[in-house]
């Protein structure tokens, strides 16, 4: 890599003749805060001050190519090369003065910002050119890695930002016609809800404003507040148009390239291709109900909330429910219920924040116009972890664990486990748990269509984290949700799933993964695109050398 970088690699920037797309240096995110002779280029960068206050600002990071929400997928893990400030307190000098230095770690070395299916052909050919890893990175909210890379070249599509409602769209090949809104793979989810709710148009996104709405968000399942009722975002896919390694424009539908079609179902983002865009279904716009109570939350009163939640989930799921409850909060949504039959069916919620009298710190049981009302007033203000080390493990939940009050008893004294040693637990009942469609229509593991919750779990770490403390993370991490794992199935959601899942191929994609790997030797025979725990991976890939 010395070579490339040193020698062979400025030769071949600055002779653009034979390739047309133009790839640039890529720089640490934090690259302007270190001594200017150890950060290689400072051309077009930021300030020092200005990525001190905007560090933890998801909207800023988008800005950057070498940026990643969560950070340490910016730096080489195993060798501690990184190029980081301390997310705590950005001014702190420790991080970023003498001896520390700036290095790239796991940014990728090159970018080549993507703005049509020819960019993708031409960067794919210099990438094999100067035999680099490939990696694709929209908005840099992967939890597991997958859009950076020591020494990779990074096809960056956060320029396919165009958005279009056709009221009558047909799938190319099919005949019926459906409601839908074709989005660029650069879409953000804030944007497109924006955009679906000026149409009078409701529509499922991702669980933040700058998620991408049809990147590895979609094509990994992508699960939403309101799923529950409408499905997760790959259930409402009709139609991709996505570069292939090959450097082929194919559009996959129900009826052109049905394999590949499927396989963009739930295989996974960076994996099958490069999508471009991708055509979703979209509904009319309907008035939701909101049920929120906060609180000051002790041991005692977060058993009380999640028991009272395992006690009734199963008719919440029923009646339309979707939403997150943690240690101190339960949020929920539903997009089918009139305000009299909401405030019925959560009755026991409001109890419960009654009888906690001086605890409660906001109950809410309100009707909004829309489900982009309640997006920006509860999902909006309240960001995961942004400039931060985190790492994720989750697990999904059968409703069968909620048939009885001894299985309940038991998923209770789990999750109280699971939560004893992360940093944070979410349980999301964001599963299609009410949406009437087949497993076998996408390649998402079979269990999301029987399970009732979406556990996660995270833990967090700074800047000064040796290599023994981020393994020491990583481990606790995985012993935590082993907690859930032993009464569930082999089952958790790839987007926010451990990175030493045990059998993560039967755990991400079920019965499914055979066929996605034979679907993937079709199309990227020689593995172009590759990345952790992805169909057709290798973990001994020098690619993966950064991950411990």
């Amino acid at each position: 890599m010395m070579f490339l970088t040193s020698i062979l690699l400025p030769m071949l920037l600055s002779a653009q003749s034979c390739l047309a797309t133009r790839a640039t240096v890529t720089n640490p995110f934090a690259a302007p805060c270190f001594r200017a002779e150890n950060r290689s280029n400072s051309a077009g960068l930021p300030s020092c001050s200005e990525v001190q206050s905007n560090y933890t600002d998801r909207f800023f990071r988008l800005t950057s190519a070498g940026s990643y929400m969560n950070t340490q997928w910016e730096t080489c893990q195993a060798n501690g090369s990184q190029c980081l400030l301390d997310w705590a307190d950005p001014s702190n000098l420790l991080a970023f003065e003498t001896p520390r230095i700036c290095e790239q770690g796991s940014v990728p070395l090159l970018t080549a910002e993507i703005e049509n299916a020819q960019d993708v052909a031409t960067a794919l050919k210099r990438a094999k050119l100067l035999r680099m890893p490939v990696v694709v990175k929209n908005t840099g909210h992967d939890y597991k890695g997958r859009s950076s890379a020591p020494g990779s070249f990074s096809l960056w599509t956060h320029k396919l930002s165009d958005m279009s409602h056709h009221a009558n769209f047909v799938p190319e090949g099919c005949d019926a016609t459906v409601s839908a809104i074709t989005i660029g793979a650069g879409v953000l989810t804030g944007d497109l809800l924006k955009f679906a709710d000026t149409n009078n148009l409701t529509i499922v996104g991702g669980n933040d404003p700058t998620v991408g709405a049809a990147g590895g968000w979609l094509q990994g399942g992508g699960h939403s507040f309101i799923s529950n009722t409408y499905g997760l975002g790959v259930d409402r896919v009709v139609q991709y148009r996505v570069v292939t390694a090959d450097g082929q424009y194919l559009t996959a539908s129900a009826c052109r390239h049905q394999d590949l079609f499927w396989a963009l179902r739930g295989g996974g983002g960076g994996t099958f291709g490069v999508v471009m865009e991708a055509t979703v279904l979209a509904d009319p716009k309907v008035p939701v109900q909101v049920a929120l109570v906060s609180f000051n939350a002790n041991d005692t009163t977060t058993r009380a909330l999640w028991e009272l939640v395992l006690e009734n989930q199963l008719t919440w799921s029923a009646s339309g429910w979707g939403g997150l409850v943690n240690q101190h909060q339960a949020l929920y949504v539903n997009p089918i219920l009139n305000s009299s039959a909401a405030n019925a069916s959560m009755h026991p919620l409001a109890e419960f924040a009654s009888n906690l009298k001086d605890a409660v710190v906001k109950s809410v049981f309100i009707e909004l116009p829309s489900y982009l009302s309640f997006f920006n007033t509860f999902i909006t203000p309240s960001p995961a972890p942004v400039g931060e080390n985190v790492a994720l493990a989750s697990r999904l939940i059968p409703a069968s664990l909620l048939d009885s009050p001894d299985s309940r008893s038991d998923l209770l004294d789990a999750l109280l486990a699971s939560a004893a040693n992360v940093s944070d637990i979410r349980i999301f009942s964001t599963t299609p748990f009410s949406f009437n469609s087949s497993s076998e229509l996408t390649s998402v593991t079979p269990a999301w269509r029987t399970s009732v919750f979406h556990v996660v779990l995270d833990r967090v770490w700074n800047f000064n984290a040796t290599k023994s403390d981020i393994s020491d993370q990583y481990e606790a991490l995985t012993a935590s949700v082993g907690s859930l794992r032993d009464i569930t199935p082999p089952a958790s959601y790839q987007n926010e799933g451990d990175i030493h899942e045990p059998d993560h191929e039967l755990a991400f994609w079920g019965d499914n993964y055979a066929r996605l790997l034979s679907v993937k030797a079709k199309y990227d025979p020689d593995n172009l695109f590759d990345c952790w725990q992805c169909v057709g991976f290798k973990s001994d890939a020098p690619r993966f050398s950064c991950y411990i």
